[in-house]
């Protein structure tokens, strides 16, 4: 696992990458996740029943996509701080963490 610390005048945070998903499901049980719909999949019966999946397409990667990502996360009442897990490759590591930079920042 490799992670990275992030300084911010907001607060300090840790990004974790993680290569073998299964090194996190005990992590992820109490947290948001949105995984991309291919890796679900693979992976649906060890994920959160909760978790939100997002099909990973150059299409999606738009505000329109993240509009979808925001309109799950004020369903499920995510508040600014919560925990934000993001399992998939780079159009989802692009739109979600677009979202989890925007989302909830008045």
């Amino acid at each position: 696992m490799r992670s990275l610390n992030v300084k911010s005048k907001f607060g300090n945070y840790e990004i974790k990458f993680h290569d073998n998903i299964m090194s996190i499901i005990n992590e992820i049980n109490d947290s948001v996740v949105i995984v991309d719909s291919k890796v679900n999949e693979l992976y649906k019966d060890y994920l959160p029943k909760n978790t939100i999946t997002f099909d990973c397409t150059e299409t999606n990667k738009t505000l329109i996509g993240a509009s979808d990502l925001f309109k799950e996360l004020i369903k499920r009442k995510i508040k600014s701080n919560g925990k934000l897990f993001v399992i998939g490759g780079g159009i989802l590591q692009d739109v979600a963490g677009f979202v989890a930079s925007t989302y909830c920042r008045g």
